[in-house]
């Protein structure tokens, strides 16, 4: 098995937080080869549905929760964790656009927007792109300031901008 940062000499490949995102002439192509990437695998699947149906199921639990505490008198308890669910279902929501697919033909994208690191954040880049019809995005987030995040950014802006939409 091969280490992410073996593959990131291409001109055309950069880290990303799980892996490795390499852009060849047809598509952007996203792997999981860390550590992180392998247990995100392992614990989530290949799509983010298992990942909203868990964070619906905690909306649920904390909504019914907060109904409980309203109704022992805890009001201002009850209160946060009505509001803290409602919060959760809506991040839900907003983000149904999401996708996790590992490759997107580059005459599917529409936009690429890059969010610089800041201090104690990672960079990012939001890929939109249509599929069947369908618009989604694909955030591809880059390592962080333990694997020289504003440096791989700096590689990867390049690599991204390269991309004509």
């Amino acid at each position: 098995m091969t280490d992410a940062n073996d593959t990131v000499n291409d001109e055309n490949t950069f880290l990303t937080k799980t892996g490795v995102c390499q852009v060849t002439d047809t598509e952007i192509v996203i792997t999981r080869e860390t550590v992180a990437g392998r247990l995100s695998s392992a614990l989530f699947g290949p799509t983010i549905a298992k990942t909203f149906g868990m964070y619906l199921v905690a909306g649920l639990i904390i909504f019914a929760n907060g109904v409980f505490f309203l109704v022992d008198g805890q009001v201002n308890v009850g209160l946060v964790l009505l509001v803290s669910s409602v919060l959760l279902v809506g991040g839900i929501i907003k983000n149904r656009l999401l996708s996790a697919t590992r490759r997107i033909a580059l005459s599917e994208i529409s936009k690429i927007e890059s969010n610089p690191p800041l201090t104690g954040f990672r960079g990012i880049f939001i890929v939109h792109f249509t599929r069947n019809n369908k618009k989604f995005q694909r955030i591809i987030i880059l390592p962080g300031a333990a694997r020289d995040g504003k440096t791989e950014y700096k590689k990867a802006k390049v690599i991204m901008d390269r991309i004509s939409c």
